[in-house]
Formats: structure tokens, C-alpha cells, sequence
């Protein structure tokens, strides 16, 4: 799927075009839409929305007891209910996982839209991915999809960035970009660079949201370039919840983890999704926070962090509501 600039809906395989994406499908997408109450409704109701977007280094499936088991994914992100999923370390077609495209089997099992960028080839592909909704807000889609390379010293890096419409209250588009830094803070200063300058592009056409695993905190020297730009969402909290290593939750089940001072708020997320009464919260552990949110031109309202045992990196998610 390449690059598309020109505003045309966007769309992966596993999905059928809606009608005002499908050529000629304007006039009747706007019959069933047209009212201009409906759409002023539309607009005001997308004005107060809290959207939840998360990252999840997934490690190809496998959990902490060594087995490659997607369905273990499949539950955490069910759980979590993010709208968006940047997930990063993702197999496809690879022999370790039993030649199965992660990306396309969690997008068919979870009923929601995926996007695949492979980053590398080696007996088979392995990459990034956003899930999309399982429903998508009403006027929201993908109209742009753009892999952006990184400069990389030893294994290939990349962003995949989608430009997302419906995010603000007068239907304006955002970007969402998902990435996965190297090891060296060499390295990891001129992808940040790299990112920054991209971010600072795309804010001119809306708010831009960036997850992935970045392999170093965000207050980390070589990650000042993406400071500059954008803000983190851990950044109003006193301590960020460490992201790796997960430690496999409560009782074998996913459980949010406890807020440092003062435990995890309840309802933020919207129905659907986050933590919600009688769930089983997990004391916070001691590690880096280096699964990380940046935001620009939207406000946090909270930070979640999801431990469990599918992966070795436990699943952040942030709360994003209009400014």
C-alpha cells in the first residue's frame, strides 16, 4: 500500500470500501448523511470524544512462557479496546510463528481494518501495523497511508503513518505514526531527528499522535529532538508506570496497572475500553517506561498501562480528547 497524498480513501484488504469511498458512492453517502442537523450533531457529539490509542510491542506472539500464541494477543488488545493499535514486531509469513501474517490474523479476528509495513525480509516479513476500529466513528477513515524510513545502523527501522479523518470537533484529519527505534542512542538520536522533523510537517495539516517502543524513556537525552515537537503522554505524571518487562498480569489474567500515587481512574476511556469497576489492578514494578505516546494539537486525559503475560512488553494506552 503506498503513499497517497491526494485524499483518497485509503483502505487494507480486509475490508470493503464504504460507499462514499467507492467511486460515485458520494451522492448516495450523502443522502443517507445530508441533513446539515444531523451533521451539526455529528460534529458536536466528535467535539467531546476521548479517543484510545495504544502501542504494544507484541514480540511476535510470544509470551512469557516461550510460546508463540496469538490468540494470548488477540485478548489484550480485547481487553484494552483501543480505537487505534500501533503494534510493533510483528511477523508475517515468518517461520518462528508458524507462517501465519500476524498483522492480517489479528485484523480478521478482531473484525477491525489492519495496516502491514514489513521493515524486513528475512525468511519472511516483519514490521509494523496499526488496527483500526472495529467500528469506525461516523466521518472517520483513513485517507493517507505513508511509511516513512529511518536511519538505521543495524536492523531496518521505520514510522507507518496514517492520516485519520474525524479527529476534531470541525472533522479535521490527524496523523498517527507507529515505530520501533534501534538499540544505540546513536542510532536512536538521529531516528528521533528524523521523527521530529516529520512531526513538525504533518502538524500543519492536524494533531499528530506517535507510539511505539523507543527502547529509552522519554526524558532520554537522544529523544530531545522529539520533545521539541511533541509532548509525551507520561509527562504530568510524578512516576510513568514501567512498560517492560510485563509480568504476567493477575492470576494468569490481563490487569491494568496501579497508577503510581494514587491508583488508576476509572471511566476515562470511554464505554468499551480501560479500566472499569471490579477490574484486578496490579501493583506497579520497577523498569523503564520506553513504550511510549507523543501527542500534539490533542490533551491527554489519561494513561493506562496493561500487564499480562502474551508478550514481553506490556501494552500503553492513552486516553485523547480535543483541546
Amino acid at each position: 500500500m503506498g503513499p497517497d497524498r491526494g485524499g483518497r480513501a485509503v483502505w487494507p484488504c480486509n475490508r470493503p470500501q464504504p460507499a462514499a469511498a467507492r467511486p460515485g458512492g458520494e451522492g448516495r453517502a450523502a443522502r443517507v448523511t445530508g441533513a446539515r442537523a444531523t451533521e451539526g450533531a455529528a460534529l458536536a457529539h466528535r467535539a467531546g470524544m476521548l479517543w484510545r490509542i495504544a502501542t504494544f510491542n507484541i514480540r511476535h506472539g510470544r509470551g512469557l512462557d516461550g510460546r508463540v500464541d496469538l490468540e494470548g494477543i488477540r485478548r489484550v488488545l480485547e481487553r484494552a479496546s483501543p480505537h487505534w493499535a500501533g503494534l510493533q514486531e510483528v511477523d508475517g509469513g515468518r517461520r518462528r510463528s508458524g507462517r501465519v501474517h500476524q498483522a492480517r490474523w489479528l485484523g480478521m479476528a478482531l473484525g477491525r481494518a489492519w495496516f502491514f509495513h514489513p521493515t524486513l525480509h528475512r525468511g519472511g516479513a516483519y514490521g509494523l501495523c496499526w488496527l483500526g476500529p472495529p467500528v469506525p466513528p461516523a466521518g472517520s477513515g483513513v485517507v493517507a497511508v505513508e511509511a516513512q524510513p529511518l536511519p538505521s545502523r543495524w536492523e531496518p527501522r521505520a514510522c507507518l503513518w496514517l492520516r485519520v479523518s474525524g479527529f476534531g470537533p470541525q472533522d479535521e484529519p490527524a496523523w498517527l505514526g507507529v515505530t520501533h527505534l534501534g538499540l544505540g542512542a546513536a542510532e536512536r538520536r538521529a531516528q528521533a531527528r528524523a521523527l521530529a522533523e516529520q512531526a513538525a510537517r504533518l502538524r500543519q495539516e492536524g494533531p499528530v499522535v506517535l507510539v511505539g517502543d523507543f527502547n529509552a524513556p522519554a526524558e532520554a537525552p537522544e529523544l530531545a529532538p522529539l520533545r521539541a515537537v511533541l509532548a509525551s503522554a507520561a509527562a504530568a505524571r510524578a512516576q510513568a508506570p514501567a512498560t517492560y518487562p510485563a509480568t504476567g498480569g493477575a492470576g494468569g489474567e490481563p490487569c491494568w496497572v496501579v497508577a503510581a500515587g494514587g491508583g488508576s481512574s476509572r471511566g476515562a476511556g470511554g464505554s468499551g475500553g480501560g479500566p472499569r469497576r471490579g477490574d484486578r489492578e496490579g501493583a506497579p514494578q520497577s523498569g523503564p517506561a520506553i513504550d511510549l505516546i507523543w501527542v500534539a494539537g490533542l490533551r491527554v486525559v489519561e494513561l493506562q498501562v496493561l500487564d499480562h503475560g502474551a508478550s514481553d512488553h506490556r501494552l500503553v494506552q492513552a486516553v485523547l480528547g480535543c483541546l
